[in-house]
């Protein structure tokens, strides 16, 4: 068989319910069988590169998403557009179904703001147009105005991207 690594990126798709139903199937369950997915679908396309492969489609558009288990024992979703990240949240392990539905509503009502044009603030965590912050950026990072000036603002200033 022909090697074709760098030929293509191989990718995971996922539908936002397809991901909650593996999630209510159990939390870390479902952590695991995304992981040890990815890394047999990389092996199979010889594929080296570090970042998470796993796409949620929602609306018509799709985002990147990465479910981590934390030190403390919790687990971290994050959701990244093309552009910043979407949507940063922590969860306990445990199944919890009624905080699981909890989750999935706001999932669902970020991204549905993400795709009419709104975004939450990274710092603070107030929703804003998407075009009225989009210049105020550190790395996945985007944060309105206030934010922006208050702190990241002279971060971002000292940063070197080497």
């Amino acid at each position: 068989m022909k090697n074709l690594s760098g030929k293509f990126t191989p990718i995971m798709m996922f539908d936002v319910y397809q991901l909650f139903e593996l999630l209510f199937d159990g939390v870390e369950k479902a952590r695991e069988y995304i992981e040890e997915s990815e890394k047999e679908l990389k092996k199979i396309a010889d594929h080296k590169w570090g970042n998470s492969n796993c796409y949620l489609k929602f609306n018509g558009e799709f985002f990147q998403f990465l479910i981590s288990k934390e030190y403390d024992g919790e687990i971290r979703l994050h959701v990244w557009s093309k552009h910043e990240e979407v949507l940063e949240t922590s969860f306990p392990l445990k199944d919890n179904k009624k905080y699981l539905e909890n989750l999935q509503h706001h999932v669902h009502y970020i991204m549905s703001r993400y795709t009419q044009g709104y975004i939450i603030c990274s710092d603070c965590g107030e929703e804003h147009k998407r075009d009225e912050i989009q210049n105020n950026r550190y790395f996945a990072g985007i944060y309105c105005e206030k934010c922006w000036n208050k702190t990241w603002k002279a971060i971002e200033a000292k940063e070197t991207y080497n």
